[in-house]
């Protein structure tokens, strides 16, 4: 698990991931980075976080707590039962001006292609 390889440090919520069989590498994108307010709620023991954050649903959208835009990828090694896996490198647009809410990847013949739910674009990058 990439949250297990990054502990408290995570940069944000993951999303649908893909693996490149050729190289054993898989690449997880980060929708949104993490919300404060949603880390301590996440923090509480269950079942508080969870009514917690039931009551946020209903909650006028201005009120809710907001998705913070941020556009990453972590290029994850995973492990194999003997050694834990690992984040190799950790591709970001920090404010998510070029690239945001990157919900899916998919590795083709050297390349990543980056999916989002807001831009009207496929993000490609060259991973040679």
């Amino acid at each position: 698990r990439v949250t297990a390889a990054y502990g408290d440090a995570s940069p944000g919520y993951p999303d649908g991931n893909d693996c490149d069989f050729g190289t054993g590498l898989c690449y997880v994108p980060f929708a949104s980075a993490e919300n404060p307010l949603m880390r301590a709620v996440l923090s509480l023991p269950h079942p508080l976080d969870a009514w917690v954050r039931s009551a946020f649903l209903s909650l006028p959208p201005e009120l809710s707590p907001q998705v913070v835009s941020y556009g990453g990828v972590a290029e994850y090694e995973p492990g194999d039962g003997k050694r834990p896996g690992r984040v190799r490198r950790l591709l970001q647009d920090p404010r998510g001006e070029d690239i945001g809410m990157i919900t899916g990847t998919q590795v083709h013949e050297g390349k990543l292609y980056l999916g989002s739910l807001h831009n009207d674009f496929i993000g490609v990058y060259d991973l040679n």
